[in-house]
């Protein structure tokens, strides 16, 4: 711990000593966990899923925002039952990928970069998200070529 004392005691007699500020913000910092900054991951496929995304991350990761990723086609179709999609990893001028876009921490993130597996890569792409108007930085997976 960090002691700032003077020579100077005020509280000669015994009585503790108020501790300086430099105190209070060592302890605080000392304290306070290390931060585990959100991400925006746009799904498109089972992990929409609000039963998997509980068994993949721990939680289900709620509403999530509509979002459109410009540029990327899907390989074998949307996501259905037993249809699981891709998005092919080369750019496509004018194609769209709609999907939800969630935020998770960068542990959740590791758990799902384990679910994807060999067959995906995530990259990080700009998405329109929500009303589509506004964009953002999102992590999506994509087909491992």
């Amino acid at each position: 711990m960090l002691h700032v004392m003077s020579n100077h005691n005020p509280f000669a007699n015994g009585a503790p000593r108020t501790k300086t500020s430099i105190e209070w913000k060592h302890d605080i910092d000392k304290k306070s966990p290390t931060p585990n900054p959100m991400k925006n991951i746009l799904t498109y496929g089972t992990l929409q899923d609000p039963t998997l995304q509980r068994m993949v991350v721990g939680r289900e990761l709620g509403d999530g925002q509509p979002a459109l990723l410009h540029g990327f086609r899907h390989v074998g179709g949307e996501y259905t039952k037993g249809q699981i999609p891709m998005i092919d990893s080369t750019t496509i001028k004018g194609a769209t990928i709609k999907g939800t876009v969630y935020l998770v921490d960068n542990d959740e993130l590791k758990r799902i970069d384990r679910y994807e597996g060999q067959g995906y890569k995530r990259i990080t792409a700009i998405a329109n998200i929500g009303d589509a108007k506004r964009q953002g930085m999102v992590e999506v997976f994509v087909q491992r070529h």
